[in-house]
């Protein structure tokens, strides 16, 4: 039985270490990567100056960002209220299953947020990068 769980966990373990191998991932000196790395770094750079003549575009980033934050931050309130009820709950399975339900719907929101703010970032840097014109493939 031992014997078992040390070969699946060195089949495992061998897995993690080539995987950057079989996704053929890149070296970080690429030049393409550098570029859209910089333009990235730009385009934080233009949102975070406060310009009183910022453009619709940038102010409309800038309040999707925020909201993003903030709504994460809200279902992170979520969370530790649920796991504070269910931690108080002393036994009480009514308590606890609504503590579960918030929780689990909590973390559910929280992935969710995760993924939307990325898509966004992902977007609004591509945008930027279109009507800067520096786009090199």
């Amino acid at each position: 039985m031992f014997k078992k769980i040390s070969i699946i966990t060195f089949i495992i373990c061998l897995g993690f270490i080539s995987l950057p191998f079989f996704v053929h991932a890149e070296d970080a000196n690429d030049n393409l990567n550098q570029q859209i790395l910089a333009t990235h770094n730009q385009f934080e750079i233009d949102l975070t100056d406060n310009n009183t003549s910022d453009s619709i575009d940038v102010v409309v980033i800038r309040l999707i960002k925020y909201l993003l934050g903030f709504i994460g931050l809200v279902f992170i309130v979520f969370i530790l209220w649920s796991g504070w009820q269910w931690m108080t709950s002393g036994g009480n399975t009514e308590r606890v299953d609504k503590a579960k339900k918030r929780l689990i719907a909590a973390v559910i929101g929280m992935i969710i947020i995760v993924i939307s703010y990325a898509i966004a970032d992902f977007v609004f840097t591509a945008i930027y990068q279109a009507m800067s014109g520096e786009i090199t493939v």
